[in-house]
């Protein structure tokens, strides 16, 4: 079966991402998870592995304004399916069915409108990948979906060298927003999974993972293969202890994860 791998930046894992991995060694894959903690306790079954193979520690990058590590992660997976890692999957992803069979292109819409990189497969040769990857890695970041002002806003900065650097630049201008672009540029809308394949439940959506009273599973159909959980999301709501019959519940009864409360981890994989 096809490798799939994560990416962990520190810290303890929290139940939700125990839960994910734990999921995704049920279902058959090996589970690669990169980190730089090499010391890292993860669930059984997962492979841990350096990081730095990847991406050295020394190239992690911050979004200025609110310090998350979800523009490092973009990063990290594009480097990773340049090197033939596997599938990428976000470490809030809960995987119910195993993920072969897809296709050399995984990914999948989220919505009508944008395509989401939570599940990621782009082969290494593939145009869509050497276009992202030439995005972010130019010396000046201009964003083809920009507007034209601000595309000659920051070519003009350039012409003195102070074009914004990618930490300034907009949330996810190398996520979804990108992938959807060069998909739909590369003429791949046709490879893109319906929304129920890997997020039945919209991130405005989450608290319905929580509530006792719904079923999510009333939301999946015999094509879903993942549930996103949307863990930068749901964070807030996890202050409380989780109800034993809501479906995040049932999950981690499902699968023997322990949930706790939590204050701490984000999942710095989620987009």
């Amino acid at each position: 079966m096809v490798r799939l791998f994560c990416f962990w930046y520190r810290g303890k894992l929290g139940f939700v991402e125990q839960l994910c991995l734990t999921s995704m060694v049920r279902s058959g894959h090996p589970v690669d998870l990169f980190t730089y903690d090499s010391d890292l306790p993860v669930p059984a079954g997962v492979n841990l592995k350096d990081a730095g193979t990847i991406v050295p520690e020394s190239k992690v990058i911050r979004h200025q304004k609110t310090g998350s590590l979800a523009l490092f992660s973009d990063i990290f997976r594009y480097e990773g399916l340049r090197q033939n890692a596997g599938i990428w999957l976000d470490l809030d992803i809960l995987v119910l069915r195993d993920l072969d069979g897809m296709g050399r292109y995984v990914f999948g819409w989220e919505s009508e409108t944008i395509i989401n990189g939570a599940v990621l497969h782009l082969p290494a040769d593939s145009a869509c990948l050497r276009n992202i990857v030439s995005l972010y890695t130019a010396s000046t970041v201009v964003a083809p979906f920009w507007n034209a002002p601000r595309k000659v806003y920051q070519i003009t900065r350039s012409l003195v060298g102070k074009q914004l650097p990618l930490q300034q630049l907009g949330w996810g201008i190398i996520g979804p927003r990108a992938i959807t672009h060069y998909v739909k540029s590369e003429g791949l809308v046709s490879r893109a999974q319906p929304v129920d394949v890997f997020y039945p439940i919209h991130h405005s959506e989450v608290e319905l993972l929580l509530k006792p009273d719904v079923r999510v599973e009333d939301r999946l159909t015999s094509s879903t293969r993942a549930v996103h959980l949307w863990k930068s999301t749901l964070q807030p709501l996890l202050q409380q202890p989780l109800h034993k019959a809501s479906f995040l519940g049932r999950m981690c009864e499902h699968f023997d994860v322990e949930p706790t409360a939590t204050r701490g981890a984000v999942a710095v994989a989620a987009t």
